[in-house]
């Protein structure tokens, strides 16, 4: 699964399109006039139009989306100067309504803030490992190869998946795995020998199963392997990351998030 979380991405276009979404349901309720509104704003700020009211909230929407520790600071400053222009309008007038629908318009910022708070979410913005969104294409290929345990002593394995960062490999070797280890393949005819890092392992059904951060000796190697890389997906080949329609997807975590 390569595409963001929900409740971010739909927190993020709920900021971007609020004042629209609270103006708009005002002046098609009638409630105050869209003209009254403006009025309002030109009193407060000296603005023929409030344009920024509309820019800011993009912005902040844009910060959320972005997901990187830039953007939550961004959108804390952009979301703190909506609050301050929304505070300032909410003192300039004394309709019943207009007050209602600028607090609402405050409420809803600060029910983001309150969830962006959230340690888990956070840790979204600061820690680049769990973006799972970000990490390299995962290419299927179940190709033969051969781990190097120790010198000159081969052990035979099969790489199921390959990306340009690593490789996810499958072997029934009982020896134990060190740290590092040399592997040992072919793809589109080209041969490699590349020292990779094990990151995680696990047993299923007999075998042990790896993660493999490749560490290349250069960028030639580097370069080569880019190169397998560039023609699977020139081949359309088969990949562990393929996305479902957005509207499944998104039904699906609506009922998951229900339970």
């Amino acid at each position: 699964m390569r595409r963001r979380p929900w409740a971010l991405i739909l927190f993020a276009g709920l900021q971007a399109i609020l004042p629209t979404l609270v103006v708009g349901v005002a002046s098609g309720g009638r409630f105050f006039a869209f003209r009254v509104f403006v009025e309002i704003w030109t009193h407060s700020y000296g603005m023929s139009f409030p344009w920024i009211l509309w820019i800011l909230p993009i912005l902040s929407g844009a910060a959320i989306f972005a997901m990187k520790r830039w953007s939550y600071f961004a959108y804390l400053t952009l979301v703190g100067v909506s609050l301050a222009l929304n505070l300032g309008l909410s003192t300039q007038t004394h309709l019943p309504l207009f007050q209602l629908f600028n607090w609402m318009s405050i409420s809803i910022a600060v029910i983001v803030c309150s969830y962006l708070f959230q340690p888990a979410v956070r840790q979204i913005y600061f820690n680049p490992r769990i973006r799972w969104w970000e990490s390299k294409t995962r290419f299927k290929v179940a190709l033969d190869a051969k781990i190097i345990i120790a010198a000159g002593e081969k052990e035979p394995c099969q790489i199921l998946d390959i990306s340009e960062g690593g490789a996810f490999i499958a072997t029934r070797t009982t020896r134990q795995l060190p740290e590092t280890i040399d592997l040992v393949f072919t793809l589109l005819s080209i041969d490699q020998k590349i020292r990779v890092k094990v990151v995680h392992r696990s047993i299923r059904d007999g075998e042990i199963r790896f993660g493999a951060q490749f560490q290349f000796a250069g960028s030639r190697q580097k370069k080569s392997l880019v190169k397998i890389i560039d023609s699977l997906r020139a081949m359309k080949c088969p990949t562990r990351d393929d996305l479902e329609p957005w509207w499944k997807d998104l039904t699906r975590w609506l009922k998951g998030s229900r339970v």
